[in-house]
This record gives C-alpha cells, structure tokens and sequence, in this order.
C-alpha cells in the first residue's frame, strides 16, 4: 500500500512501471527521477506529499500509474491552501516546481488523471484560492500547443478543459475569464465549441457574464457555425436582459444557416429567451423562417406497414424534433405561450380561393401557418388554463384556416384517390361531435360545392354518408348540408330531368338516400328530427324550383312545387310551433334567393296570409271588438283611431281552453317576418300589410294588472311576452331595409315610421308592465310597497312602484335591467323568452340624425323610443351572444347595405340631441306618473317621461361608448368609432382626441352626478385601453406589444388624459356638489358599484397615490365615526356620495388600495431599502382602519370588509421574511405601528363569533390562523434582538390532540435545537419549529 513519512514526494519509490528482476509481478517499487522532474529541491512533490499525496501504486500487470491522497481531497486543499497562503516564497517554489513537472507528457498525463474515484491532481489544485489563476494560465497554454487531429492529444485538451467544471472556489477577478477567451481565439477550430461551452464554469460576476454575451454576439458576426455553441452557452449565463435579448435576435438571424438537425435547438432557444420587448419579434420570424412539410403527427409513432424496418429504430424527420423542441420549450417557460397566444390574436386567417396556408389574407395580416396549429395542439395536451387558451384561438384561427387547406387540396390533387381521402377527413370532422367542427366543415365544404361543384359532383354517392350524421346537427348546419347536397344533385341548366345526364346518374343514390332520411324524419314525433326534415324537404324544393325555366314541362314542375310546399304546410299545421319553424325557413330561403318563381309566391303568400287572417285577425269597428269574440278582453294601442279595421287576437288565443290554440301565437313573429318578404318580393313595399303596423292589440282588461290573483300573474305575463313578441318584430319589419339617414327616404315613409316610433313606445310600456308584474310576484306578501320618493310613508299601489322604480324619483336599477327583468319574468311566470333583438332594430337610432329627426318630427315619442332601444343597446353590447358582441359590430353597422353612416355617428346625434333637450328644459322634481294609480298608467307615463329621457340617455350612451372601448381589438378600431362619433368633425388632433375632448366637454356642462361620472367613465375608459397598449401589455385581456406608440400615433397625449381624469374622478369622489345628486336613489348594489369604480379609478390615476390614500383615510375616519354614530348634516360630509350604507363599500375599496399599494412598496423595499418607510406609512393607514369599528360606536358593519382585508394584508407581509428584510432597523418600527391594529384583529375574531353571518363563519378561521403565525414570525424576529421588544399579540391555540402549540411558550423555555421544556420526546417532530418550516401547511408565512 502506499506509504506516508520523510521520504515525501509524488513518486518516493521508483518507477512503478518497471518490475526489477526478483521482485514478483504484484510488488511495489520507486520511480526514478528523470529530467529533474523530481528531487530535492522540487517544492512541489515535496508540499503534496506533506499535505496528503502519497506514492503511485501498480496494479498486478505493472500498467496504469497513478497518485492517490492519503486523506479527503478538502482536507489536501485546505491544507496546501494553509502553507501557501502565507508563505510567498514557498508559493514560488511550488508554481516553478509544478511547471516543470508539468513540462513531460507523462507528467501532464498524471495531473490531468483522477485520483482513485475522485478528482484529479489538477483539478484539487486549481480549488486552492491562491493558485488557481497561476494553475489555470498554465494548463490553458498547453491547449493550443496540442494537435487536434491526433486523438491523443485532443483528449488531453479536452481533458484540460474539463478541470474547471465544478470549481469551488472561484476569483472574482477576470484573470481566468480573460485567459480562457485569449485561448479561445487560438486553438484549433475543433476544440472552440467545446471551451465556449465551458465559459459558464468560469464566469463569476454580471458584469463578466455581460461581456462573455458581447464576446459571444461578436463570433456570431463572423461565422454560424458557432450557433449551436451559443445555443448550449448562453441559458447558462446570467446575462442581462438587453444582452440576452440582442443573443436571442443575432441567433434568430442565423436560423435558415443552421443544420436541419439544429434547426429544433434553435427555435427552442430564442422561445426560452423571449422577452416581452422581443416576442412579437422572434414569434413572426419563426413562423416566417420555419415551415412544417411533414404532415404526420409527431407524438403519433408511424407504423411500419412494409415490414422492412423490422429491428431498425425509424429516424426521426427534422419537422419531429422541431415540434418536440418547441412542445419543451412551451413547457419550460410558460411566458412564451402568452407571447405566442398575443401574436395569434392578431392574425387573420385567409379566406381567398387559392390562398395556402401561412400565406398573407386579403387583409394583409398574416393568417395561421402549419407551426400555429402544431403549436396550439401542443398547448390542448397541457390542459389546464392553457388548454382554454389554446382551444380558443383554435377556434378561432387555426380552424378557419383549416378550411381553406382542405379547400386548397382539393382543388391542388386532381386525382380522384386524393380528393377523396380529403372529402373523408371532412366528414370525419363533420362527426367530430363538436359543433365548432362541424361549422368549420360544413364551411369548407359549401365553399367547395360554390367554386368547385363540377369536380365534387362525381363524389355525390361518396357524400351519403354525411346524412348519418344530420340528427346531431343544429338547424343552420342541418340548412347548409342541405343545400350543398341540393347543389350536387341539380343537373345541368337546360336539361331535363330524367335524360340520364351524368351528374343525375352519379347523384342518384345519394337523391334516393336523401329522400328517405327526409321521409324518416317528416314521420317522427320528436320535434327535433322533424325538423330537420323540413329544412330537408324545403332545401330539396328549392333545388327543384330553379329549374322551372330550364326544364321541358315548366307548368308541371311549379304545380309539382306548390303541391309539395301545400303537403309540407299541411303536415307542420299539426303543431303551431313546426308551423312557425316552417315559415321561417321560408323566409330563410327567400332571403337567399331561392323559391321565388312568380307561382310559387303566389302560393306561399296565400298559404301564410290566409292561415294568418283566420287565427290572428279579428274584426274592430267603432272601436270595439267583435261582441263574440272579447272574451273579457279590450283593445290596447290603436295608432289607427277610426280608421282601424282589425285588430290582433292575442288574449283570447291565449285564455282559450283548446291547448292547440293557445300554441298558435308562438308562430305569430315568425308569420309577420314571412309575410314582409313575401309583400316584398312581389309587390316591392308592405301596404298589403300596413294595417297591421297601427292595429290595436287585443289584451287583458288593464284593471287586470292590478286586480289579479296570484295564480293569475302567469297568464297575464304569457299574454304580455307575445305582445312584446309582436311588437318586436313588426319594428324590425318596417324598418328594415329602408335607409333612415336619408330625410328623402324618411319624408316618404313619414307616417309608417311615425307609426313605428309610437309603437316602439308601446313596446316599451308592454315590458314596464311585465317587469313591475314580476316584482310584484317576487313579494311573499304579494303586494308591493316601496318607500316613497321623499323617505316618508309607504305607497300600496302598483302604479306607484312601478314609478318609483323606474323613473326620476325611483330605483335606478330597474331601469338599467329592464332586459334582465324580462328575463327574470320568463323563468318566473315560464313564458317563453322574449325575441331576441337584432342589429336591424336599432337602425331606428339613425332618426337621431338632424335630417331625418326634422323629417319625422314626433317629439316626445320619439326621445322615448331612442331611450328604449338605448337601453337595449347597452344590454346588447354585453351579454354574450348578443346583437353587438364586437366593437366591430357596433363600428361597422349601417341601416342600409352599402350605406356611409355609421351607429357611432347615430350615437353621437343623439348625445347632442340629448344635451340640447337638457339645456332647453331645466330639471324639474317630479313627474306627473307618481299621480297614477294603475300599473298601465304609471308603465305608459314613464315611456313618455321626456325629462328623464335625455338624462337617462346620455347615460345610456355612456355604457354603450365604454363597453364598445373595451372590446376595441386595436387602435384602428377605435379611431374608426370616434372618428364616425364626430360625424368627421375630428379636429386637428385627431379622431380620438377630439372624442375625448368632448366627453371633457360633456362632463363640464353636466348638472348633475350621474352625467359627470359616466363622462369621466369614458375618461377612465379610454386611458386603461390606452395605456394597456402604449405599455404593451395586455390591459383588459387586449393590448398588444406591437402597440407601443398606439398613443402617439392616434394624437392622444397619455399624460395630459391622465391628468384630466385623475381632476374628473377626484371631484366626484371627494367633491360633488350636493345639489348634483339626482332624486333617482339607486339601490345598494348599484351604488356599491359606482363607489368601487370611482376608488379603483382614482387609485390608478393619481401621481403620488400613497398620499392621497393617507389623506383620504384620515378624512374617511372622521366622517365614518359620525356618520355611524348619527345621520350627518347635508353640507358636513367630505364624501357626499357616501351614506350609512355604502361606508362599508368605501371601506373595503380603502382596504384593496392599501393592499396593493402595500406589495408595490414591499417589492421596492428589497432592492432600495429606504422604501421602507413608504411600508412604514402603509403599516399605519392599516392601523387606522382597523382601529376604526372600535372608535365608531356602530363599527360592527365595518367587520366584513375587515376579515376581507386585513387577511390580505397579513399575507403580504410574508416578503419581510422571504427577502430578509425583518433584520432592518426600520422594520422594528413597522412592527410597533402594527402592534395596535394586529391585536385588536385578535379582539375582532373574537366578536365574530358572535355574529350570525354564514360569511364571517367561514373567514374567520383563516384570518386567525394568519394573525397567530404572524405573531408567532414577530418573536423569532425579535429572539436574541438588542434593543425593545414588541410584543403583537396573544397566542391561545392548541393542537388537534390538545398539547399546547409551542408558540405559547415564552422564549426562554424553548429551545430551537430541539424540543420545548416540558414536551415529550415523541412530540418533538411536532414542535413549532418544524410546524414553522412545514410546506405542507395552508399558511402564507415560511420560516
């Protein structure tokens, strides 16, 4: 074995490769010293072996030498690093004697070697402090002196690169960086990838990670091949985010220079290292740069159906790795799926003939590339958010674009296998399940069907099979697959039928397959089945009906059409509700162009108007209705006075004992739309019909609404919901299609268009009635009774509730759910839910403009029709689905097709015509509706109320403008919206400066509050929008990084609309006027929601908004302590807008500012600690507001927003310990601030208890646990701390087995080593200390 002692040095006892004669094969001897490698005199052999290095030992066969240690290699280093530390000279010796051993070969070999299982001899040297930069110059000096071409000698440089992986120890000066880049230049080509990669193991400092980044940017410029080294290099380094972003760039240069094989590194490196700055950027270039040829699915393994690679492992293709390198890149860093999902949102997916995927669209916007697709399947496997995400934009993007690549297939393989293959993937999608699918399939294959039928019609049997899946589709699909099946099967024009054309012959099965799915389901009960044949019967007629001019027989076949659309009436009059489905599928059809031959006009007119003359009409003369058929019933709006001849039967269908005639009026909206094509197809106008317009409608005597039992109301309110119905449609009817900006086209129909406008008015009555029957209904006592308007007595009539719920002297809310209380009525009285509206029911807004307002000239009537289709709009532009779900949609629509105005030029006509009724009328106090005493007279006062009209407009207009700003996709849009609100009248700064400028405008000459908040709403509105694009970032789910100048190229000065909504937001928060609060008290939920807007706003507006949140808590203190305690004076309060109610509100706003206020100082404080003090200023607005229900007498309504509060921000104060910050000076005085507030949250959850509140119940134990763990972190803090002590509270809590929690100890019984005293060994694991440090625990707070 080796031996230690005097004799020292590396190799003491000979050559251990040489065996003297005698000695046996397995026996030790010395190495001779040669070259003067070794001797006296050799500080180095003599040093290493009196700190451990002990003698070369041989193995039985005399081969592989090596040094050994006699002890741990630490204990070698740090006894070499005790010798040489201080003894200069001696460090001499040994950095002479070490290069000269290092001068052989052999001697190289040996210190490059590992020492038994370890590191070797080099390796341990260059870990002692003082020689590793003397060390590492002289074994990098040996690198390029060796040949890279002879394998020997490019280990040994490898090897000697691969000493400085895992250092120790490491200088933080740049002596050794700079060795190994001088080096780098220098040795041959082969071996720089390899060092390069090792320049992390030699980087100490940011500032020699910047400068490897620089060096590695510079050999990018000369040459790509070192790409793939920088691609391994540079994850590695903590480079800046400037540095890392330029890398990221230059490699990004070089991605169609790389190897197919690197192309995978390359793609998942620069996703890695994105940055918000360079997302859009490095996302655009690798769609553009990168293109996916290989369509298989690369998680899918491939059969090998040949059997040929039997025992071969298949290659994988470059498109597989790059798809897997991106699926681990997406993993890894999650922010480059936000980057990715940002830059889809702004693509387009082409929609031109021939246009492949990836190529531009007709917008020019870039559509979906292959990568998109794959890199959003990716996405759907990760589930979670991300799947949502993912799934969205797929719908959205990726799957329009799919239909134009089956599109393009098609029509780019001619041959009949491959367009087969692609219809069978079609219809695969077709029976997908899903009806975003299904759509999207259906799409493409219209489109194919339109561009292309001459090469779908030979694969007309092939698509029978799409008849198996009809049952599951939705009445448009089901519309849509029929009629391209009705397109495959038409002949060609001008041969008859029957001729055995080509296309009859091939089309022939799937006729006779399409005839028995029809009759199957014509047959069946389920409403669902037979209507989808009737979508098919009809589709198939249509089809016929086109060649009544083509074919031989012309007669017969339009007798054979009318024939079979009598058949297909006669089997749908067996249920009103199939009846109403078939006239709108007529009406459908005829919008598209089909069955309009003269004929059969003739006969779908007499067929709709003869059914609808016979069950709708009744007859009205004198005014009266017909004595046999009132049924307790009487006429309601007669526009017509005594030129009214009919009137409409509603109320006795809907009493009527014969349940088939009660179903009747579901088909009656449904009816009128047919017979206004039907009139317009063939005579051009709807005079035929225009009796109808001015009819009265034959209803429920009114006393009826007030004088009904309980077990009536559902009549009533199903009797109500169809005249809504009726009226609904008969404005969309009259209105549509005639162009209302024009005062020409409007003085022609001046007097229909009078008609509609009152007629709106009644509309609106008819659902005042319904939602006041509702609130009435809700009512366990069955009887409404709100407080009057001035605060004193009770109202028990009806009328009354309706006006003080509804108008100036009412509830606000019910005037701003009108369309949620039609809802609420459905689901309660279960009536069917009122028709939908549609955009073409608002293009009556357009009589807002000067023109055609003058022309019609009705007054009153008409301001009260604007308010109502007003109100609608708002509800519109909201609810999902709706008729405005875009800002596009609310941008884009005209009245007519074609036409130049827009609705935001219709909406700013009406903001004028709004303002100016405002300043021709001063407010008045009431209305003459409080007077009435019947629902129908309060419902018909408050539709023609024209003093809260334009108050209530300008409102309306309000949450139009605010809610079509939000969904602005991009700063284009919105200047389209404000330059069509102007009417072009933009100014020299701009479409959407000059709009805010008069929403500025709007709000200085507004009188009263509610005016001035929706103006500065706007305000506040437009700069979130704004300032979310200007910053790039998303603000409100839609800013885009490419938006950073948005601002500035739309004219708007950020800073200066900032400021004009920060003045706006604090005068109404903290100002108004007393006299500006209308007598319209909104409820508490509305209320609420003003107050919370109004701290959110001016909490993101203000400069110094830590300041303003000091003095307006200071202010808010005082006032809440007299308030709760009594009523105070009208002029004393500093908040006007707040009252007993709404406090708590204010309260809990206070509570979220200083939350978030409190993290953004914390997050400060741990890189400047001067910030401190900003935490400290938070720690005593939290004092203050807690302390505030034990100041107030009545502080009990204050404990919710307060368990609310306080537990965030306790959590928050989880960073003083996670970033050291509790061993601050100043921290103590945080914690002596806090002291009074945490102990009185101890008293609070102790009063809860005795609360009866569910919420309070639930919230307190968390906030407890909160509370005792805070407590519980202040004493460690302060353990063994010079200086005073705080002391945050009591600690009461047990374990679940009853032993006291170690926090209830004092300090000097425990000891944090071990247990506490007086706990049982078996307990120890259970102490405070390992319950501190348990991750497992549900609390924020870490030890």
């Amino acid at each position: 074995m080796a031996q230690e002692g005097s004799q020292g040095g590396l190799f003491p006892h000979g050559d251990p490769f040489e065996v003297p004669e005698g000695l046996g094969a397995g026996e030790k001897r010395k190495r001779p010293e040669e070259d003067g490698a070794s001797g006296e005199g050799n500080a180095f052999l003599d040093l290493c072996g009196r700190c451990g290095c002990v003698v070369v030992v041989e193995d039985d066969e005399g081969k592989d030498a090596q040094c050994t240690l006699s002890r741990d290699a630490r204990d070698f280093v740090g006894a070499l690093e005790l010798e040489l530390a201080t003894a200069p000279r001696l460090r001499r010796d040994f950095v002479r004697g070490l290069e000269t051993y290092a001068e052989t070969d052999e001697g190289l070999r040996l210190l490059l070697r590992p020492v038994e299982q370890g590191d070797s001899l080099a390796h341990n040297l260059l870990n002692v402090y003082c020689l590793q930069s003397t060390v590492s110059a002289l074994l990098l000096e040996r690198v390029p002196t060796l040949d890279a071409s002879d394998d020997a000698q490019k280990s040994t440089a490898l090897s000697i690169v691969n000493q400085f992986r895992w250092l120790d120890v490491s200088s933080e000066d740049s002596a050794l960086l700079d060795k190994f880049l001088e080096v780098i230049g220098i040795v041959d080509p082969a071996l720089q990838d390899a060092m390069i990669a090792f320049l992390p193991e030699v980087t100490t400092t940011d500032d020699q990670a910047d400068r490897v980044g620089a060096y590695l940017l510079d050999r990018l410029e000369e040459d790509s091949a070192f790409c793939a080294s920088v691609i391994e290099t540079t994850p590695s380094l903590c480079i800046s985010g400037d540095v890392r972003d330029r890398v990221c760039l230059k490699v990004l240069d070089h991605l169609r220079a790389v190897e197919a094989s690197e192309v995978g590194k390359v793609a998942r490196f620069v996703l890695e290292n994105a940055s918000a700055a360079t997302a859009a950027e490095v996302v655009g270039s690798l769609r553009e740069g990168l293109s996916l040829v290989d369509a298989r699915d690369p998680r899918r393994r491939i059969p090998d159906r040949t059997g040929k690679g039997k025992g071969k492992k298949s290659e994988r293709t470059p498109e597989q790795d790059l798809v897997s390198a991106v699926r681990s890149a997406l993993r890894c860093k999650p922010e480059a799926i936000g980057h990715y999902l940002n830059f889809l949102k702004k693509l387009g997916a082409g929609r031109g003939r021939g246009r492949a995927a990836g190529s531009g669209s007709a917008e020019g916007t870039p559509s979906c590339c292959t990568l998109d697709v794959w890199v959003l399947v990716v996405l759907l496997s990760f589930g979670g958010d991300r799947a949502a995400q993912a799934r969205q934009a797929f719908q959205r993007k990726a799957s329009r674009a799919g239909v134009g690549l089956y599109c393009v297939l098609f029509e780019c393989f001619p041959e009949a296998r491959h367009r087969q293959d692609c219809l069978g993937e079609l219809v695969a999608h077709l029976g997908g399940g899903c009806p975003q699918e299904t759509s999207n399939a259906l799409g493409c294959l219209a489109r194919i069907a339109r561009e292309m039928l001459d090469a779908l019609r030979p694969f007309a049997s092939y698509l029978a099979a799409l008849l198996d899946h009809v049952d599951a589709f939705e009445g448009a699909q089901a519309r849509e697959l029929f009629w391209v099946i009705g397109e495959v099967l038409e002949p060609d024009q001008g041969e008859p039928p029957g001729s055995g054309s080509q296309g009859s012959r091939r089309g022939s099965r799937l006729e006779d397959e399409v005839h028995i799915t029809i009759r199957k389901q014509m047959s069946s009960d389920s409403p669902r089945y037979f209507r989808t044949g009737v979508v098919g019967s009809l589709a198939l007629l249509a089809r016929r009906e086109r060649g009544i001019e083509s074919c031989h027989n012309p007669s017969r076949r339009t007798k054979e059409v009318c024939v079979s659309l009598g058949r297909i009436f006669r089997e749908c009059s067996r249920n009103p509700e199939n009846l109403g489905f078939f006239f709108e599928e007529v009406a459908e059809i005829l919008a598209r162009g089909g069955l309009c031959h003269r004929r059969v006009l003739e006969c779908l007119n007499e067929l709709a108007a003869v059914d609808f003359e016979q069950t709708f009409i009744g007859e009205f003369e004198s005014g009266r209705l017909a004595a046999e058929d009132t049924r307790g019933g009487e006429p309601w709006f007669n526009l017509d006075g005594e030129n009214a001849e009919v009137a409409l039967r509603i109320f006795p269908l809907a009493v009527s004992g014969d349940k088939e005639e009660q179903l009747q009026l579901a088909k009656l909206p449904a009816q009128i739309s047919l017979l206004q094509v039907l009139e317009n197809k063939q005579s051009g106008n709807l005079e035929a019909i225009n009796a109808l317009l001015g009819c009265p409608l034959h209803l429920f005597p009114e006393q009826a609404l007030d004088e009904c039992a309980a077990e009536a109301r559902q009549d009533l309110a199903k009797v109500l919901v169809h005249a809504v119905n009726w009226c609904r449609e008969i404005l969309r009817v009259f209105t549509e299609g005639v162009d209302l900006t024009s005062a020409e086209a409007v003085r022609r129909e001046r007097e229909t268009l009078r008609k509609v406008v009152r007629r709106a008015g009644n509309t609106y009555v008819l659902e005042a009635c319904l939602a006041i029957l509702r609130q009435r209904a809700a009512d366990r006592r069955g009887r409404f009774q709100p407080k009057s308007p001035g605060g004193a007595g009770t109202q028990t009539s009806v009328a009354t509730a309706a006006t003080t719920a509804s108008t100036a002297g009412g509830d606000a809310s019910s005037i701003e759910d009108l369309g949620s209380e039609l809802d609420k009525a459905a689901k309660t009285f279960n009536t069917p839910e009122p028709r939908p509206f549609k955009q073409s029911h608002f293009a009556l807004l357009f009589l807002a403009l000067p023109g055609p307002r003058a022309e019609v000239g009705d007054g009153d009537s008409l301001l009260a029709c604007l308010v109502y289709l007003l109100r609608h709009l708002r509800r519109e532009c909201v609810v999902k689905g709706g008729a405005f779900a875009t800002a596009e949609d609310v941008v884009g629509f005209r009245p007519t097709e074609g036409g130049a105005e827009t609705l935001p030029l219709a909406l700013g006509a009406l903001q004028d015509l709004f303002l100016e009724r405002l300043g021709q009328e001063p407010p008045t106090e009431a209305t003459q509706a409080t007077q009435d005493s019947t629902v129908m007279g309060a419902a018909t006062r408050l539709a023609e109320d024209h003093f809260n009209a334009p108050a209530l407009g300008l409102e309306l207009i309000s949450d139009v403008v605010c809610n079509t700003i939000l969904k602005c996709d991009g700063p284009e849009v919105l200047r389209r919206f404000a330059e069509g609100f102007l009417g072009g009248g933009e100014g020299a700064a701009g479409p959407v400066q000059g709009f805010l400028d008069a929403m500025a405008a709007r709000y200085d000459i507004g009188t009263t509050f509610d005016q001035k908040y929706k103006s500065a709403e706007v305000l506040v509105t437009a700069y979130k929008k704004l300032e979310g694009w200007s910053a790039g970032r998303e603000g409100e789910g839609e800013g885009e990084g490419e938006n950073e100048s948005a601002a500035r190229d739309l004219g708007v000065d950020l800073e200066e609309l900032k400021r004009q909504a920060e003045r706006r937001v604090g005068e109404l928060l903290t100002g108004p006027d007393p006299s500006s609060l209308s007598k319209r008290r909104p409820g508490l939920p509305a209320r609420a929601k003003v107050v919370d807007s109004l701290v959110g706003s001016y909490a993101l507006l203000c400069e110094q908004p830590l300041d303003k949140l000091e003095e307006i808590a200071s202010s808010f203190e005082r006032y809440a302590r007299h308030a709760l305690d009594k009523a105070p004076k009208p002029g004393d309060s500093p908040f006007p807008l707040l009252d007993r109610q709404t406090i708590p509100s204010f309260y809990s706003c206070l509570f979220r500012w200083l939350c978030s206020l409190f993290r953004a100082e914390l997050a400060a404080s741990v890189e400047d600690r001067s910030r401190l003090d900003g935490v400290h200023r938070c720690a005593c607005v939290f004092t203050k507001l807690v302390l505030l229900p034990k100041r107030a007498e009545k502080g009990s309504v204050l404990l919710k927003p307060i368990v609310q509060g306080a537990h965030g921000f306790l959590e928050s104060l989880s960073a003083f310990d996670r970033q050291g910050l509790h061993q601050h000076e100043a921290v103590t005085q945080i914690l002596k601030e806090l002291q009074k507030g945490v102990k009185h949250l101890q008293f609070i959850c102790s009063d809860c208890k005795t609360q009866k509140s569910t919420f309070l119940a639930s919230k307190v134990p968390a906030l407890k646990r909160s509370v005792e763990r805070f407590n519980w972190k202040c004493l460690l803090w302060q353990h063994n701390k010079d200086g005073t002590k705080v002391q945050m509270g009591s600690l009461k809590h047990r374990d679940a087995r009853g032993n006291a929690i170690l926090s209830q100890l004092e300090l000097s019984e425990f000891d944090f080593n071990r247990s506490a005293i007086g706990v049982e060994e078996d307990v120890e694991k259970d102490s405070q200390k390992s319950l501190l440090i348990d991750q497992s625990l549900p609390l924020s707070f870490e030890i």
